[in-house]
This record gives C-alpha cells, sequence and structure tokens, in this order.
C-alpha cells in the first residue's frame, strides 16, 4: 500500500482514510512497526519523526500503540489508542526488528531503521519540506534504553 493513495477501510459503518503503512509487519510477532503521516501534518512529522508500536502485527486490531520519537527515543503522548509500555521483551523486539529487512514492499531492500529514515527523506522530497537529520542507529538504539 502507499502511503498516499487514500486507502480506505469501514470501521463502525464509517469510511476511514489510511494514511498509516507498516515498515515492518509479520503475522508471527505479537508487535509491529508503522509510519503516520496525517494530511497536513507532513511538516510537523519530518521535522520530528516518530514511529508506532502496535501491540498487534494488524493496526486495527491493536488495542495499545506507543509513539517513539525517532530523535529522542521517548515517548509521544498523544490521544487515541492507551499507550503500549515498552517492557524489556518489547524493547529486545523493536531493536532486533529494527535490524530486519522491512517487509514494506517500497522499502525492502533495506532494514527497518534505514527504511523508516528513506520513507521520511522521501516524504520530504515529495512535499519538498524540510526533514530532521537522521540518527546513527546506535545513539538511537542507546536512547530507546535510557528512555524505559
Amino acid at each position: 500500500m502507499d502511503l498516499f493513495n487514500g486507502k480506505y477501510f469501514k470501521e463502525n459503518n464509517k469510511r476511514i482514510v489510511i494514511t498509516e503503512d507498516y515498515i515492518y509487519k509479520n503475522t508471527n510477532d505479537k508487535y509491529s512497526i508503522s509510519i503516520d503521516i496525517g494530511e497536513g501534518r507532513e511538516s510537523s512529522f519530518l521535522l520530528d519523526p516518530y514511529i508506532k508500536i502496535y501491540n498487534s502485527p494488524d493496526f486495527r486490531k491493536a488495542t495499545k500503540v506507543a509513539r517513539i520519537s525517532l530523535i529522542t527515543g521517548n515517548y509521544i503522548s498523544h490521544e487515541g489508542k492507551p499507550l503500549l509500555n515498552i517492557n524489556s521483551s518489547i524493547l529486545k523486539w523493536i531493536i532486533n526488528t529494527l535490524l530486519k529487512p522491512s517487509t514494506n514492499k517500497k522499502y525492502s531492500n533495506m532494514i527497518v531503521y534505514d527504511a523508516i529514515w528513506a520513507f521520511i527523506y522521501d516524504t520530504g522530497e515529495r512535499y519538498k519540506l524540510k526533514c530532521a537529520e537522521k540518527v546513527d542507529i546506535n545513539i538511537f538504539i542507546n536512547n530507546l534504553k535510557e528512555n524505559r
């Protein structure tokens, strides 16, 4: 699915636009990693990008989500699904998954972490907007560990 193609799904007889896509999804895992760039939020997202970790391989079926800043590794407060607290086993899953090949078709030739940043830079180019600078993966992982 292309993030910008305006795909829809029905929930409680309402038509909802999907502005989110998986960077990593595996039906054998308990979690998934996605990027959400709702229309009109491109500039703020690109300057302070984040990922979402869902407690399900399908974000529509998830009951909890953690939004994590790609700059600081901190949680980002947001309304919506309840917060998924990152414990040591989830942290281990995230770190291992960042180094796996992305399951996103467009970025399948990259590891998850690089696919996330490629998406950010592709989006910046698409909208002709400034982007945050990529944080070295080792620094990001250290930030994640320190903020748990």
